[in-house]
């Protein structure tokens, strides 16, 4: 596994798969830079909505934004 330490700098190859975790315990933030710059707003501004959707409508989602949970 790759490990990221604080104030690193991690990219992707496009469509490469990655993920991220906080395995510390503490409290942890994460900017993500996309470049060139795809509209993903939906996307985050959607998670907001996902904890009271069923499955069917979470699956909707993930694929309407391209995300894969593996």
């Amino acid at each position: 596994m790759d490990r990221l330490h604080a104030r690193r700098l991690r990219a992707r190859a496009r469509g490469g798969v990655h993920g991220f975790r906080n395995e510390s315990g503490e409290p942890a933030s994460m900017l993500l830079h996309f470049a060139p710059g795809a509209p993903r707003e939906g996307y985050f501004e959607g998670l907001l909505d996902l904890a009271g959707k069923s499955d069917e409508e979470k699956a909707a989602f993930y694929l309407e934004h391209d995300n894969h949970w593996l």
